[in-house]
């Protein structure tokens, strides 16, 4: 779990987040992956739900894909990505896999899962969902060109590769209304032909517009140089490890929760309305303060 301080004044509180949880079968990259793709998990998602309710904090699921990150002995069917490129996958083994390249019609496919899943979350009460689109995972996957190689509305430019994952944020905001919904994203690959800081700027601008109610900013990629270590870093490095990357991969102020984000939580924590609240990337980014306005 991923831990979210929530400091108010003369009282603390947190938001703990499960992650990270498959929206359809063929997204599961781990063997012992939780999933939120059936209905039949409801049970036990609501035990979690009421289990971190109970230790007094508020309960968020991560929704994560692993698309071409996953292989059929993990998942149990065929893979999928933006396009068919070999990817190289270690669960127990290592193997490099060649997904399916996604048709517009599975693109649909996978959207209309992450709304069923953020509905499940909402019924098995937990408080808020988060759209994993980092650290090269299938939205991941869309927004750099090595692994995006499409040349309909989905593939090419920044605003084509940004689609994919926008049009799910936009989806399942509509489909959860009055619950929160934080977007992850990474803002630096860290590998040549992955997404850079510019660009992963312009997304997280763009995921803001598109009403995200917070946004976890993070970098890295399991194609990372000099390894995928990059994108949780290990404990011997600093804390704040991205702040001594160069200033075009670092992250500014301007990486801030939209206004939407400040007025659900006050919906739900009232005492709290004027507390300065962080949310805090477990991967070492800087905090990101949630405006009271």
């Amino acid at each position: 779990m991923t831990r979210l301080p929530i400091t108010g004044r003369g009282s603390k509180a947190a938001s703990a987040s499960v992650e990270m949880a498959s929206p359809e079968k063929a997204g599961r990259h781990r063997h012992c992956e939780l999933g939120i793709y059936d209905d039949r998990f409801l049970p036990g998602l609501a035990r979690l739900a009421d289990a971190i309710h109970r230790g007094g904090a508020q309960a968020s699921i991560q929704l994560g894909h692993g698309g071409g990150h996953t292989r059929k002995d993990i998942c149990g069917e065929d893979p999928i990505a933006p396009s068919a490129i070999p990817h190289p996958v270690f669960e127990v083994t290592f193997e490099t896999i060649v997904p399916a390249a996604m048709t517009k019609a599975r693109i649909e496919q996978t959207k209309a899962a992450f709304v069923g899943a953020a509905r499940r979350a909402q019924r098995a009460a937990f408080d808020c969902v988060e759209i994993h689109a980092a650290h090269g995972y299938l939205i991941s996957q869309f927004h750099n060109v090595f692994e995006n190689r499409r040349s309909d509305e989905y593939g090419g430019t920044l605003e084509n590769r940004a689609r994919f994952g926008l049009e799910i944020l936009r989806a399942v905001k509509a489909a959860v209304p009055g619950m929160p919904v934080v977007y992850r994203i990474s803002v630096e690959d860290f590998f040549p032909d992955g997404m850079h800081f510019a660009e992963g700027r312009r997304m997280a601008i763009w995921a803001a517009e598109a009403r995200a109610d917070a946004l976890h900013v993070t970098a890295g990629h399991y194609r990372s140089l000099p390894s995928a270590a990059m994108m949780i870093p290990p404990m011997r490095l600093p804390e704040a490890t991205f702040s001594a990357t160069p200033p075009r991969s670092k992250p500014t102020s301007e990486f801030r929760s939209s206004p939407w984000a400040a007025s659900a939580i006050r919906k739900r924590q009232p005492r709290r309305s004027r507390a300065a609240r962080r949310i805090s990337s477990r991967s070492g980014a800087r905090s990101l303060p949630i405006p009271n306005g």
